[in-house]
């Protein structure tokens, strides 16, 4: 989670970052609402065109069985033909009605007609033989949905009217949409006059259609947003993909330029903590050298020597602090040599202890050993491994209160536990709280404590530690509670 409070200076970024997000969240949002407007639009025309087959299939049967049939039953009556024969021509002249129809002789019909369709050159669906202007079979329905209906309903034959049942239409368009493999709920209903568009119904074109052809029938889809959704899921799916993208992208920018402010902060903590510890020992050497040759100290032997001694102690801390800023460099660029040998780790131990006894008597410590076992053999580097303990038995007294106590335990685990060496290094001083447990081992961290210099150091021990355990096949672990001390093991493998 960003943490706006540790993160002042960022907050136009912040800003920034989520106004590009919700601007992008709107343009999807616009994208997938026009997108499913698109899709239910085409949906109302893929839809028509099935429903457009029923309503004429359901027409030229009512034609057939109103017109065509009883036409012919009448031709047979009068001429003893079973077939009826259509001709159709165009009139040429202007004067008398549009369209006139006269029977003929062997079961002959002859239209003669004004109307675009019937005009040379027929169109493709009206396509009459040429030189006789016989209309073929297949589409006599037609003829007659378009044309004689309308005759004969300004005829006033009310022997002829008819309407198309809703339920046949009905029954007919869902075999339509099964064909077509479009799987929407329908209502169907008839009309006076063309269904209008509307937001909140969808519905197919409205199609004329009975004898005469004076109501309107329109489809109504239902349940019809599982299917959109389902042609929509690329552009669901890449929207949400893309937003994702985009989010994850700025998340990770901003904590990159989250770690590159703590490191920044980091890096300005060593600095000051640096140069105050490099000020220390540089203004004793200098003090010293000045007393020697200003006040005539070369005169007192005694006095000469522990100069001496003051100066070399200051630039042995000098030398360990630039020791430890190389080591991390080395570490950085893998340039780090070590040199394994067989050592006893509890001889190794009793050797750091033997040469920090002043530093012991200085601080006031308490400081006990306990081996337990009997191979305490193990192969590493001798100087890093030295370094090692005398940095956690450093943080030990540093971070304790008056006379501390620091006890070190060293077990020699055997078989049972996979040939392991355990050192444990433990404090009963300040403690560190667990939310820094996992960061102490990072280079340049320092536990925050309000000042920065109330203990000398640089935040490079532990991680010089976590380091050179992990090159020597061995692990570190920290138990630490605010208050009560903390326990650095060491697990070496053999």
């Amino acid at each position: 989670m960003w943490n706006l409070k540790s993160l002042p200076s960022n907050r136009t970024l912040i800003t920034l970052i989520t106004s590009c997000l919700l601007v992008l969240t709107t343009f999807l949002g616009w994208w997938l609402s026009r997108s499913y407007n698109e899709q239910k639009r085409l949906l109302a025309a893929e839809t028509s065109q099935p429903f457009f087959r029923s309503v004429n299939i359901l027409q030229d049967s009512l034609v057939m069985k109103r017109l065509i049939r009883p036409l012919e039953e009448s031709m047979r009556e009068k001429t003893a033909h079973k077939k009826l024969r259509i001709h159709v021509f165009p009139r040429e002249d202007s004067k008398g009605p549009d369209t006139i129809i006269s029977l003929g002789s062997r079961g002959r019909v002859f239209i003669a007609s004004r109307e675009p369709r019937f005009r040379r050159p027929f169109p493709p669906d009206y396509q009459p033989d040429e030189e006789t202007g016989e209309l073929h079979r297949p589409m006599r329905s037609h003829l007659f949905s378009r044309i004689l209906p309308s005759l004969m309903g300004r005829a006033s034959q009310d022997s002829i009217r008819d309407s198309i049942k809703i339920r046949d239409l009905q029954q007919q368009f869902r075999r339509e949409l099964d064909s077509s493999k479009i799987n929407v709920g329908t209502r169907i209903v008839r009309l006076q006059a063309p269904a209008h568009r509307s937001l909140d119904s969808l519905h197919t074109a409205s199609y004329q259609a009975g004898l005469p052809p004076r109501d309107f029938y329109v489809a109504y889809l239902t349940d019809y947003q599982g299917v959109i959704f389902k042609r929509l899921l690329p552009q669901i799916l890449f929207s949400v993909f893309l937003l994702g993208l985009t989010s994850g992208a700025f998340l990770l920018v901003f904590k990159s330029l989250e770690q590159q402010q703590q490191l920044t902060q980091l890096k300005n903590d060593f600095i000051s903590n640096v140069s105050h510890e490099l000020k220390t020992p540089i203004s004793t050497v200098s003090v010293a050298i000045e007393a020697l040759s200003s006040f005539d100290a070369l005169k007192d032997p005694h006095r000469t020597k522990e100069y001496l001694a003051i100066s070399q102690m200051e630039l042995n801390r000098l030398n360990l602090l630039v020791d430890h800023v190389l080591r991390t460099a080395l570490f950085d660029q893998k340039q780090q040599i070590y040199q394994f040998e067989e050592i006893n780790l509890s001889s190794l131990i009793e050797e750091i202890l033997h040469s920090l006894k002043f530093q012991f008597e200085k601080h006031q410590a308490q400081v006990d050993f306990h081996p337990s076992g009997s191979n305490f053999r193990v192969t590493a580097d001798r100087i890093h491994l030295t370094n090692v303990i005398y940095n956690l038995i450093d943080n030990a007294l540093k971070y304790s209160n008056n006379q501390p106590r620091v006890t070190l335990h060293l077990e020699d685990q055997g078989e049972q536990l996979g040939e392991q060496l355990v050192v444990r290094i433990q404090d009963e001083g300040i403690g560190i709280p667990p939310q820094y447990q996992q960061q102490v081992f990072e280079k340049f961290f320092r536990v925050p404590t309000g000042n920065i210099h109330n203990v000398k150091g640089h935040g490079l021990g532990l991680n010089y530690v976590h380091q050179v355990m992990g090159a020597h096949g061995g692990t570190v672990t920290l138990h630490s509670e605010p208050g009560q001390g903390s326990t650095f093991v060491l697990y070496f493998k053999r």
